[in-house]
């Protein structure tokens, strides 16, 4: 049997990337950077590509001044630590390995405004010299530079600071009938930015959510009480610390964001309040230091809730034959069911009745009885409707001469009713439930009606004698035909 040899070809790729935080030392405790103060910058150097590189140095550290860019001195850095256990300046692929070094601020950098600093930094592949390098970056990919920015120190900045954001990021519907209705989720996005020049720790998110009217709301979330769920960090050095709050734990770098999400589901008052409104604030302690650093949105979120105020109005109609006459004639009662489903997004009320009531000749009509409250499918109060509740109403009329003789009962009702902060904004026709007569919508209820009509005749003879005493021949009959209506339904 012969041997087959498969060779593969693998594709190398060099690459590294240093990133440099800063982490400042309030040598003075002012809370601000001045003169004294110490800077400590941490290059974070990682190999991204799939061979070791080897001899990692950097021949560049120069510190700017930045009013005119010229140097003002340069930092020395000591290798302090590795995802690996590889010799300093040997990187396998994925490997970080940890430099740290410190410049001080003097007077003539603060009255420059602050310094900027950057580091460029060689390594080599196997059988190469300084072939692969990278200028770094300060972290920070969140002042519209995301590669190879200078870190800057600013005189006169606070030291320790945080920045909070908070943005609509989705809407579910759950239920999938197409508009916001209980039972559907929405979620926002939840910020923490070190914007400052420490490292901070023990990040404490608080999330205040109320609906339109003012009313607290409360979030979803797999813990008691509910808030913000932590979602990760830019590059992984914090942690949710598991307290059930959102605390976390670990160290936020400078120009590092964590990220959290809060999860709301709608409710029907909710919903008829017509908006979510999502405050949010925070609060760190400084590493270094152990003080603590707040802060809260300028302006809170607001989420305006789509309002679908809908209603549907049927009325269906059956006859009592009251006189056993097996027709829709005088007498007969008809009773009117009708049902007003509520198939929009928010609650109805103040339902109210506009009545058109007519015969078969376009005479008007009034109703024996009603419209009379009889049912709901749930709870609410008459004439409030509540998503998907549908509520049950009764009208009689006891068919007269004059519309039996019309030939036809034709009854169409209209039912006004106000949304939430609206007044006589929701209304429909009714239909008459059936759909095969070519109109699924509006169309009244008609019924039908006749009036039993019959004509009596009599005819009677009276003999008028001629005088002989007999009747007999010359004796003369009077008839008499008589005519009369003679008409049951009357």
């Amino acid at each position: 049997m012969g041997m087959f040899l498969t060779q593969f070809a693998f594709s190398q790729t060099k690459s590294m990337n240093i990133t440099s935080f800063t982490n400042v030392t309030d040598v003075d405790g002012s809370g601000n950077i001045t003169a004294g103060d110490v800077i400590n910058f941490n290059l974070h150097v990682k190999n991204d590509g799939n061979i070791q590189l080897n001899s990692l140095n950097f021949s560049d550290t120069s510190v700017k001044r930045i009013d005119n860019n010229s140097v003002v001195g340069t930092v020395t850095f000591t290798y302090q630590s590795s995802s690996q256990s590889n010799v300093a300046g040997t990187l396998i692929s994925n490997e970080t390995e940890i430099y740290s070094g410190t410049y001080t601020l003097t007077s003539s950098d603060i009255s420059a405004g602050g310094i900027s600093f950057g580091v460029t930094g060689q390594s080599s592949s196997p059988g190469q010299s300084n072939d692969v390098n990278d200028v770094s970056d300060d972290g920070n990919d969140f002042d519209g530079d995301t590669a190879s920015d200078r870190n800057i120190v600013t005189a006169g900045a606070t030291a320790g600071s945080i920045e909070v954001n908070k943005f609509f990021s989705g809407y579910q519907d759950v239920d999938g009938n197409g508009v916001w209705s209980p039972g559907d989720i929405v979620t926002y996005g939840v910020e923490v930015i070190n914007n400052g020049f420490q490292e901070i720790i023990t990040i404490a998110p608080d999330d205040a959510l109320v609906d339109g009217g003012g009313n607290a709301k409360a979030l979803t979330a797999p813990f008691t009480p509910p808030g913000v769920v932590f979602q990760g960090s830019t590059h992984g050095n914090i942690s949710d610390a598991g307290a059930g709050n959102g605390t976390t734990t670990g160290t936020l770098f400078t120009g590092e964001k964590v990220e959290y999400q809060a999860t709301f589901t709608l409710d029907q008052a909710t919903i008829d309040s017509g908006q979510i409104r999502n405050c949010f604030s925070a609060q760190a302690i400084v590493k270094s230091t152990g003080s603590t650093i707040n802060d809260s949105l300028d302006t809170c979120v607001d989420t305006t809730i789509p309002h679908v105020p809908l209603i549907e109005v049927t009325k269906i109609a059956s006859v009592d034959d009251v006189n056993n006459s097996s027709t829709n004639d005088v007498g007969d009662i008809i009773t009117y069911d009708i049902f007003i489903e509520n198939k929009g997004n928010v609650t109805i009320s103040g339902v109210g009745f506009n009545d058109t009531f007519t015969d078969g000749l376009g005479n008007n009509l009034s109703l024996t009885s009603g419209p009379t409250y009889v049912s709901s499918t749930k709870s609410s109060a008459q004439g409030t409707l509540s998503i998907a509740e549908i509520e049950r109403y009764r009208a009689t009329f006891q068919i007269s001469a004059s519309a039996a003789n019309s030939g036809q009962i034709r009854n169409s009702l209209k039912v006004i009713a106000d949304s939430p902060g609206q007044t006589d904004n929701v209304s429909d026709t009714s239909d008459d439930g059936i759909d095969n007569d070519g109109n699924t919508a509006d169309d009244p209820t008609v019924t039908t009606a006749t009036i039993v009509k019959s004509l009596d005749v009599t005819k009677s003879a009276q003999a008028i004698d001629n005088g002989d005493g007999e009747i007999g021949s010359a004796d003369l009959l009077d008839f008499l035909v008589a005519f009369g209506q003679a008409c049951a339904d009357l």
